[in-house]
């Protein structure tokens, strides 16, 4: 009878303006949950669950997250020289770049050096569990990793400070309205390289340095789109991006 009135007085809200309080509520007689309404994320105290012989629990046992296997290359990778992609922009290469590249090598480096240590810190800040994202998470702005309500939230935060990472980048390549066409299409040509390049990823002893790694692929990506959007204005195909409001507003800090 108490749960009818509740009932009752909760539709009428909208007429009476009268809401339902948390101190009307009855208390529950059974302190423990099913567990079909555990946290996905398992961080509270999973001795409030029992295991529930109803079909929801018996459906809720059965599903489960598979782990996301690893993409990374097993180090058979093709040497950059090889590369189906090298081969097609080296046709296109325009011979006023190939100087201009080994002079902009140490400058590509540094936006790389910057890149590895942000993209590590979007990494760890915006996991939603007990590891940091992967490169390709972040790169894609997906959440693979079980993370309930907090999943949404964190996947609109993740979006804009990779969307800034990436436009760093993009602007550091592309330089300012005074850089030429030729530099610009060298920077990008240097960025690709990047991605392919063995030394980049080691430290002074000689190890392996994990981070490098796992940011070559995503900043070779956003270097190759750069070389393409540049070979369009080369080409005259395109219009220069460098000259529109926005570019202005983002490139402040880009030689």
């Amino acid at each position: 009878m108490k749960l009818a009135g509740l009932h009752s007085k909760a539709v009428d809200f909208q007429k009476s303006g009268i809401p339902v309080t948390f101190p009307e509520l009855p208390k529950r007689s059974f302190p423990y949950l099913p567990d079909y309404q555990s946290k996905e994320v398992k961080f509270d105290d999973q001795t409030r669950y029992y295991q529930s012989p109803k079909a929801l629990g018996e459906l809720y046992r059965r599903i489960k997250i598979k782990e996301v296997p690893s993409v990374k290359p097993d180090g058979s990778t093709v040497p950059w020289e090889e590369h189906p992609i090298q081969r097609l922009i080296s046709r296109l290469k325009p011979e006023a770049v190939i100087e201009e590249e080994r002079s902009e090598k140490d400058y590509v480096e540094s936006i790389f050096n910057r890149y590895v240590q942000d993209l590590k810190g979007i990494r760890g800040i915006y996991s939603t569990g007990h590891i940091p994202l992967s490169e390709e998470e972040v790169f894609m702005s997906v959440i693979l990793q079980p993370s309930g309500k907090r999943r949404e939230d964190m996947l609109q935060m993740l979006r804009e400070v990779t969307s800034h990472l990436v436009e760093y980048v993009r602007t550091s390549l592309m330089g300012t309205t005074e850089t030429s066409l030729e530099l610009w299409y060298a920077r990008s040509l240097e960025g690709c390289k990047l991605a392919f390049s063995e030394y980049i990823t080691k430290g002074e002893d000689g190890d392996i340095i994990k981070d490098r790694q796992e940011a070559q692929c995503s900043f070779g990506m956003i270097a190759l789109r750069s070389a393409f959007e540049c070979r369009e204005v080369l080409d005259e195909s395109g219009p220069d991006p460098r000259h529109t409001p926005t570019y202005a507003s983002v490139s402040g800090l880009v030689r």
